[in-house]
């Protein structure tokens, strides 16, 4: 058999490139005679980590350089965090596979606290996450919440600095960089609830490449679409931004799909939390079940003062 060349666009951080060589790894498993080359770009959101990701254009900076690097024909797939991706499709781009999903759950790393909870009152804990930033808010109102951005490592050595008490960060990220220390307490997800595709990788390639995309196809862990498909659609109906603080999870449970999600608003310390359960095949059923939920108790006025709020900043 001949040999087959693709080329795989990922970010340049430490995180992104572990990520994807290990698709790498898991398609030459499948296919002896791929060789697949490594094209690393640095992002916009990579570039500049001292702004907050919401003045600059949100998460999707970390994934539009790798789209444009697949519409130009400058690689042929790429692998991004599902959670940094935009709920609605990039045209000439398709989600290939979702990879099976990593624990999703936030976790706090602290040196010297063993929990949330344990944390002084005036405690600084980093994030960049104004979902984070709302849940803490609603457990720990009186610590001080800080921009902490830049790629774990970064953030773990400005914790170990003492710049902040504890930061918050995703459990998967961790795992995947096999990171045991300092302490690490995972945030129970039925109270601090993720971000949308959390824990979850997404492979893309350009729609009409229909032989790789026949060649990643394998990688797509059926049960862990469904889920981060139903979390999505939260969003598509809410129709938030970078800027709204709103997270979703979902799993399953012996054909049963547990779905909850929130919102916030950091203004009027409002959060806004439900959860439904259902069959499984009614899963986008359930998400717009769920999202109507949050639409009855005020999530529509969160998110259009959000949005109102950033358009005059």
């Amino acid at each position: 058999m001949s040999k087959t060349t693709l080329r795989l666009a990922t970010r340049s951080s430490p995180l992104a490139m572990v990520q994807a060589n290990t698709i790498k790894q898991q398609l030459q498993v499948s296919h002896p005679n791929l060789i697949i080359n490594l094209i690393p770009i640095t992002t916009q959101g990579d570039q500049n980590q001292q702004t907050s990701l919401q003045d600059i254009g949100g998460k999707s900076l970390f994934v539009k350089a790798l789209q444009e690097a697949l519409l130009k024909d400058e690689a042929d797939f790429a692998v991004h965090c599902v959670k940094d991706m935009s709920v609605l499709p990039c045209d000439g781009l398709v989600l290939t596979a979702v990879g099976q999903r990593a624990p999703a759950h936030d976790v706090l790393v602290s040196a010297e606290y063993a929990s949330l909870e344990a944390l002084p009152s005036n405690a600084v804990i980093g994030t960049a996450s104004p979902r984070r930033h709302c849940q803490i808010k609603a457990f720990r109102p009186y610590c001080d919440v800080k921009l902490c951005r830049g790629n774990i490592n970064t953030r773990l050595n400005r914790l170990l600095s003492g710049e902040y008490d504890a930061i918050i960060l995703a459990h998967a990220g961790l795992i995947r960089l096999d990171i045991k220390e300092p302490n690490i307490v995972p945030l129970p997800l039925e109270s601090f609830i993720p971000a949308i595709g959390q824990g979850a990788l997404g492979i893309e390639c350009r729609e009409n490449d229909l032989r790789t995309q026949a060649l990643l196809s394998h990688l797509d862990h059926p049960d862990t679409r469904l889920c981060i498909q139903a979390e999505r659609e939260i969003n598509v109906l809410l129709q938030g931004d970078c800027h709204t603080p709103i997270g979703a999870h979902a799993t399953l449970d012996d054909g049963k799909l547990n779905l909850s999600a929130m919102i916030g608003d950091l203004e009027s310390d409002t959060l806004l939390r439900v959860n439904i359960k259902g069959p499984c095949d009614q899963a986008t059923q359930l998400a717009r079940d769920l999202a109507n939920q949050l639409i009855d108790q005020g999530a529509l006025k969160l998110i259009n003062q959000h949005q109102q709020k950033n358009k005059k900043g």
